[in-house]
């Protein structure tokens, strides 16, 4: 049966006592990481999504990157410190899979499995999975045997059967192999592809011993254009995110006034006739070696 209707929210769902705790514990892993340090060596690779993967998507324009970067380190005596895979798919197989017991499910969903497996290849080291440009690229049907090949030369745009959360892509169906539609089934066997794709691209990496390690960062400000956020955050619903009057995010914005006036559809505040407001947020990058790592805001399409 469908659920009923969820009412509007009137304060945020951010539990401020957990986020406080979870930022604790990562600060101490950190810590605990950088006292453990030694010297490596890096493996660094471009490899490609697993070939038995059809790449679905949630909306227009149909943007694929086939490009899966990875990392591994290696300390003195060869064995593996980390290995670290960037997968251009959402983590959200059991949240979509319409099982409410999956729905309700605690799980680390694929990127568990392909670390699992990453740690069972070589056993003591660390398996690290970094989401890379996921807009709108959602969960992939994925096909066994794994050796199953995806034809990826853009068609019709046409829905996929036998994908745990529904898909729709422009690449064929594949002429042979069968999709993995149960959801638990499915995080195994995308967990391992992903795992044995990273595996094929670091046999063919590049090792370098990197002699810097450099870290630059940079706050951005940006304007708000969806009225309904504009409405959310003028009634506390975004409480750790201050708004701004001007481009340049140094006055703030009063909350009075910046609601939408019922009925009002526009997603643009220039043209809605509220006042313009803008928020803070920040970009990154890390330096090391001959690899960087860049962190942006939001779902980046590729």
């Amino acid at each position: 049966p469908e659920h009923p209707s969820t009412p509007a929210a009137t304060s945020s769902g951010v539990d401020e006592y957990y986020m406080s705790f979870l930022v604790d514990r990562v600060a101490h892993a950190v810590v605990a990481a950088d006292a453990a340090r030694r010297p490596a060596k890096l493996a660094l690779a471009i490899g490609s999504m697993p070939s038995n993967t059809q790449s679905c998507w949630s909306s227009y324009p149909y943007i694929d990157d086939q490009a899966m970067p990875v990392m591994q380190a290696r300390d003195e005596s060869g064995h593996v410190i980390f290995t670290l895979a960037d997968v251009s798919t959402h983590a959200e197989t059991f949240a979509f899979s319409g099982v409410p017991s999956y729905v309700t499910t605690l799980s680390a969903d694929w990127p568990g499995a392909m670390r699992a497996a990453l740690q069972a290849r070589w056993p003591g080291s660390v398996g690290v999975e970094v989401a890379g440009m996921v807009g709108s690229v959602e969960t992939p049907t994925v096909y066994e045997p794994e050796t199953t090949q995806v034809l990826r030369v853009p068609g019709a745009f046409h829905g996929v059967a036998g994908n745990p959360d529904g898909c729709s892509s422009v690449y064929p169906q594949p002429s042979s192999g069968t999709p993995v539609s149960e959801a638990r089934q499915f995080i195994a066997a995308y967990g391992r592809s992903v795992a044995d794709a990273t595996a094929a691209a670091l046999a063919k990496g590049h090792v370098v011993t990197p002699t810097v390690l450099q870290g630059q960062h940079s706050s951005v400000c940006v304007q708000l254009e969806n009225n309904l956020f504009v409405a959310a955050a003028a009634a506390g619903l975004f409480p750790d995110r201050p708004l701004y009057a001007d481009p340049g995010c140094t006055v703030g914005a009063p909350l009075s006034g910046s609601v939408a006036p019922p009925g009002e559809s526009s997603t643009s505040g220039s043209t809605s006739g509220l006042p313009p407001t803008w928020l803070k947020t920040d970009v990154g990058v890390v330096t090391l070696g001959p690899a960087q790592l860049a962190y942006s805001p939001g779902e980046v399409f590729p």
